[in-house]
């Protein structure tokens, strides 16, 4: 595997990184009872049996923001997202920050089924007598301070064009973007990563209200709303709304109506 190659490489190893491969159950207990947390930064997984294993432990999670993972560990687990080294890294950062102040989520009462109780689950619905159905709920709660990119299931695109490589356009002259937030303390901020075609002229709203009408140029730009968090519908679903009225065909070089494309996303 080439993950193992670049594992016993690492100038680390041995001394901050460990490589272990083929270790027993018992061993395996007391490197779950040292950890302070678990991180799950798999692109891919069929199930993720270490979320279970971490929340039998009382260990805290990072997970990376898959559905898999939300749907094992709902809001038990603190979310990230994006490719790079660098999102991790800011994660980790960002759940350290909740961790010291006791804000982190726990995996204390997370659900999980024992090997037993999944057995019988699957005989059941192989012998008929029950039907398929999902042990866990997604959470799709927004933490604060995760940084969603523009293909997180926790963000609803209506008015977007479906992900390309690095964000999401908009369509029309009017989009918008769902989500849903949990019981938590909100600063009250609202970060977008951003690209424009030429110069644009852009209102938000939050809910109904407006955060910020002003022109937007450039390529990567940060925009920052402050609102008050108030305005929050906790557990609710919550609009993010776009107005963009000067959204044209550029030289009908493309076929949609467009005016800016979206890469990252962060409530705070």
């Amino acid at each position: 595997m080439i993950y193992n190659r670049i594992t016993l490489n690492h100038k680390e190893l041995g001394q901050r990184l460990f490589w272990l491969e083929g270790i027993s159950d018992e061993y395996l207990e007391k490197i779950y009872d040292a950890c302070t947390c678990l991180i799950m930064a798999s692109e891919g997984e069929g199930f993720g049996l270490p979320l279970i294993e971490a929340a039998q432990h009382k260990l805290p999670i990072i997970a990376r923001d898959i559905p898999v993972f939300s749907e094992v560990a709902g809001k038990h687990a603190f979310y990230f997202s994006g490719l790079q080294p660098e999102a991790l890294a800011k994660a980790i950062k960002e759940w350290f920050e909740l961790y010291k102040e006791g804000r982190h989520p726990k995996s204390d009462n997370m659900p999980w089924l024992t090997w037993k109780e999944s057995t019988k689950n699957l005989v059941d619905i192989l012998l008929g007598r029950r039907e398929p159905y999902i042990i866990v709920k997604t959470d799709p709660k927004i933490m604060p301070g995760a940084e969603l990119d523009f293909m997180s299931g926790r963000l609803n695109f209506i008015g977007w064009s479906v992900p390309e490589p690095g964000f999401r356009l908009s369509l029309g002259n009017r989009s918008l973007i769902e989500f849903e937030t949990g019981d938590f303390a909100y600063e009250g901020i609202i970060r977008l990563l951003l690209n424009t075609l030429g110069k644009q002229r852009v209102r938000v709203f939050l809910n109904d209200t407006l955060l910020t009408e002003q022109e937007l140029e450039g390529i990567d730009i940060w925009m920052e709303m402050r609102f008050s968090p108030s305005l929050l519908r906790s557990n609710q679903i919550n609009q993010l709304v776009f107005e963009l009225p000067d959204a044209r065909r550029p030289d009908n070089c493309d076929p949609r109506v467009l005016a800016i494309a979206l890469k990252k996303f962060l409530l705070k």
